[in-house]
């Protein structure tokens, strides 16, 4: 509402906060969340709430309460027909496990790197579609003759091999 409180909260929100529904409703933020995460998700209703029902949706990605908890809050004014605010209406979607894959992806992409850029010999990584992702520098001898334009980009510079669709296998 107006006021910051709680009017609903359903099963979803719950299992995310780890917060029971009928504990939330009638509350505030202060009432619910720790003190720095309790004046940061005020400070952005009261933003919203202050712009009035022209205000545009937001949308932002918060740390939730838990460690290694992430979400992706949508909050919008809800308003009367004649323009009066009532409150915020929130969602919320965990994308906890998104993160924690994409800290994964980048760690192995951090090791595949180092491993193709030590290595001294010539190596590549194809994707299913037949793309070169991935080219290490190998031990490149320039005036080689070169049979393909992958290998003449390679030659002169592994990563712009990187993105080319070249034949499978």
């Amino acid at each position: 509402d107006r006021e910051g409180r709680f009017t609903l909260a359903n099963r979803g929100w719950s299992e995310m906060s780890g917060v029971p529904a009928e504990r939330a409703v009638g509350r505030t933020v202060h009432d619910i969340y720790p003190g720095a995460l309790a004046q940061r998700f005020a400070a952005e209703d009261e933003k919203l709430l202050a712009q009035g029902a022209a205000a545009p949706p937001v949308e932002a990605l918060h740390q939730g309460p838990r460690p290694g908890q992430y979400r992706i809050v949508r909050k919008a004014v809800l308003s009367k027909d004649d323009g009066a605010v009532l409150g915020l209406v929130c969602s919320s979607t965990d994308i906890s496990e998104m993160k924690r894959i994409e800290a994964e992806l980048r760690d192995q992409m951090v090791l595949t790197s180092a491993l193709f850029d030590d290595n001294p010999n010539a190596m590549y990584l194809k994707d299913t579609a037949g793309r070169y992702v991935l080219a290490g520098p190998g031990p490149g001898r320039p005036g080689a003759p070169c049979a393909t334009l992958a290998l003449r980009a390679w030659l002169a510079s592994p990563r712009s091999l990187v993105g080319f669709l070249g034949a499978r296998g």
